[in-house]
C-alpha cells in the first residue's frame, strides 16, 4: 500500500511543471517565465512596506489599450502564489537563442535581482504550440499603435510565450493580444494550453524580410518576416498571400500586391526614402558618466536594509548615487532603458561593498 502511494506521488511530481532547478553550486536556476503588465508594482520584499518600482503608470482599467505593454521575467517561486517571486534575466536579450516574445527589463542587463509581484498582475500565456482562428476584435479594443489587425477567420499558430488577455467575465474563452506587428482576438474552447507561467523555448528569428505598406494603419510601413508571396485566389483584389513567421506567431495575410514596397529585396532597408530610420552611432560619454562608479562581475547587490538583493553577472556603470547604507555605497538603478535620471518609482535602490566598486 505504501509503495503504491509513493509511486502515485512520484508520478504527480513528474507531471508538475518545474519552476527552478539547482545548478552545480546548489543555486536555484529558473526554468519557467511569466508575463507581467508594465504598470505592475515590483516589490523588493514580501512585506507591504517594501520599496517598489514600476515601468509605467497607466491605470489597471486601461490595460486593454496597452496590450503590448508586457515584459517577461524568469519566475523563481510558485506562479500561483498571491505574491510571486521573480528574477531579472541577466542574459543578453540580443542572444539569438533568446526565449522571450516580449520585452525584458533591458535596463537591468547583467543583474540577477529577486523581486516580487502580485499574482493578479500576471498575464495568461501560451505554454505550447496552439492552433487558433482569429475572431473580430471587440469594438472597444483598438489595434495597438503601428500594428495590423488580423482579420476574423484567419488562422494563427501561437508558440509558447504569447500573452492572451481575457476580454471579460461576460465573454468566457475570448482573449485579445498584441504581438510583434499584429493585434488580434481569439476564442479558445479549451484553455489547457494557457497558464500563468511557461517554459521558454528558443525563438526562431527569420532573416528574410519585406517592407509592406497597409493604408489602414497610421504608419503603413513595417517589416514582415518570412515573405513567401504566392497567388491568393481571392476575388476581392487581395491577390497575394504573405506567409508570416514571427518569432512567436505564424499566420497568413491576403494583401494587394500594390501594397508591397520593394517586394524583391531582402535585408536592412537603410536607403528606403521616407522611412526616417535613425542611424546608430557611438554615444558620447557625459561628464556624469565619466564620474560614475563601476561594479565588478560577481559582486553581491544589497537592498538598503542590508538584505541580499542578488548578484552582478556582468559589471556595469552606476551613474546615480543614493544615500549610503552603513559602510556600503548605494545607487539608484533605472529600470527604464537609456534613462539615467528615472522618476523615483522607476529606480531600484541597490547597494554594494566598496571593495566591489571601481572609480570615484
Amino acid at each position: 500500500m505504501e509503495k503504491s502511494i509513493l509511486g502515485a506521488a512520484c508520478a504527480l511530481l513528474a507531471l508538475a511543471p518545474r519552476v527552478a532547478v539547482a545548478d552545480d553550486a546548489g543555486v536555484r536556476q529558473p526554468t519557467r517565465s511569466v508575463l507581467i503588465w508594465k504598470n505592475a508594482w515590483l516589490q523588493t520584499g514580501r512585506s507591504a512596506d517594501a520599496p517598489r518600482v514600476r515601468h509605467s503608470n497607466f491605470a489597471d482599467a486601461e490595460r486593454s489599450a496597452h496590450l503590448r505593454e508586457l515584459w517577461s521575467f524568469p519566475v523563481i517561486g510558485d506562479a500561483e502564489a498571491a505574491l510571486v517571486e521573480i528574477e531579472t534575466p541577466a542574459r543578453d536579450w540580443r542572444d539569438p537563442e533568446g526565449t522571450r516574445c516580449y520585452d525584458a527589463p533591458y535596463a537591468l542587463q547583467g543583474l540577477k535581482v529577486r523581486l516580487f509581484v502580485r499574482r493578479a498582475d500576471l498575464v495568461p500565456v501560451t505554454t505550447g504550440t496552439m492552433m487558433a482562428r482569429a475572431v473580430a476584435l471587440p469594438r472597444d479594443v483598438r489595434p495597438q499603435p503601428k500594428t495590423l489587425p488580423i482579420n476574423a477567420g484567419d488562422r494563427l499558430t501561437l508558440h509558447p510565450g504569447v500573452g492572451l488577455v481575457p476580454y471579460g467575465a461576460s465573454h468566457p474563452g475570448l482573449f485579445v493580444a498584441s504581438h510583434s506587428d499584429f493585434t488580434f482576438a481569439v476564442e479558445i474552447d479549451d484553455e489547457k494550453g494557457t497558464s500563468r507561467s511557461y517554459e521558454p523555448s528558443p525563438i526562431r528569428y527569420e532573416l528574410h524580410k519585406v517592407l509592406a505598406g497597409f493604408p489602414n494603419v497610421s504608419k503603413p510601413r513595417f517589416w514582415v518576416r518570412g515573405f513567401e508571396p504566392r497567388p491568393s485566389g481571392r476575388k476581392d483584389g487581395r491577390n497575394v498571400l504573405l506567409s508570416i513567421h514571427e518569432p512567436c506567431l505564424d499566420t497568413e495575410l491576403a494583401v494587394k500586391k500594390s501594397q508591397l514596397l520593394y517586394p524583391n529585396r531582402e535585408g536592412f532597408f537603410e536607403d528606403v526614402p521616407g522611412l526616417g530610420m535613425a542611424v546608430l552611432g557611438t554615444k558620447k560619454e557625459t561628464p556624469e558618466e565619466k564620474r560614475s562608479s563601476r561594479v565588478r562581475d560577481g559582486a553581491t547587490a544589497y537592498w538598503p536594509d542590508g538584505s541580499a538583493a542578488g548578484t552582478v553577472e556582468h559589471g556595469r556603470k552606476l551613474v546615480q548615487p543614493a544615500s549610503d547604507s552603513g559602510a556600503r555605497r548605494c545607487f539608484r538603478v533605472s529600470i527604464i532603458e537609456l534613462n539615467d535620471h528615472p522618476a523615483a518609482e522607476q529606480a531600484l535602490p541597490l547597494c554594494f561593498d566598496p571593495a566591489d566598486l571601481q572609480g570615484p
